[in-house]
């Protein structure tokens, strides 16, 4: 059996990468081999993390078409392909248009009022990143679960880096000074759309 087809040990990552010492032991210092073993082994050991990801995000896109309602707006599913540190993968950005009646009453100029684009599941904070965007700004929303990130503090005790996370769920940051955190629902959903469009609901 070949180094390449042959079943990979328990993956150790140190910052995303295979940890160099377990690389030394299974293959000495061929460094080539290592390369391509590097490259298998994350593709196995982030898999399960892009499809998480991108079930949170099917999740999701589910939830704001169910508060937003299909009366008077319309939702296009565009593939899109992204690389972030887990790799290249597909996924749908969500583009949100208001219909036509529904643009006329609002007296909003254009059809198109939001895209709700995945980033990937690569995060400093969190667990994946959507990025929000209407034609005022852009507003990125973060998957945090409840046992997010903390610090340590001097007394060694630890505090959370985020306030406000008190489930799993998809998050606005809505004070970076404060670093507090909105988990979004339907009303935070319309002030989001609201922030980024300037459509009034």
């Amino acid at each position: 059996m070949t180094p390449s087809s042959a079943p990979l040990p328990n993956i150790l990552l140190d910052d995303l990468k295979i940890h160099p010492e377990l690389l030394t032991r299974l293959l000495g210092r061929d460094e080539e081999l290592s390369v391509m073993l590097t490259k298998r082994g994350n593709e196995i050991a982030y898999e399960p993390a892009r499809q998480l990801y991108l079930q949170r995000v099917t999740q999701f896109y589910a939830q704001l078409q169910s508060w937003l309602g299909n009366q008077d707006y319309t939702f296009s599913s565009v593939p899109r392909t992204f690389k972030d540190e887990l790799g290249t993968y597909r996924g749908n950005k969500m583009v949100v248009e208001l219909k036509q009646q529904k643009a006329i009453q609002k007296n909003f100029n254009k059809p198109w009022l939001v895209d709700f684009t995945p980033m990937g599941a690569a995060s400093l904070l969190g667990e994946g990143v959507i990025e929000v965007s209407g034609w005022l700004t852009m507003e990125p929303l973060a998957y945090l679960p409840r046992s997010e990130p903390t610090r340590r503090l001097s007394s060694g005790q630890r505090q959370p880096l985020l306030k406000g996370v008190h489930e799993d769920g998809w998050y606005l940051l809505r004070d970076p000074r404060t670093r507090q955190v909105q988990l979004i629902d339907q009303d935070s959903l319309y002030t989001l759309i609201t922030l980024v469009s300037d459509y009034e609901f």
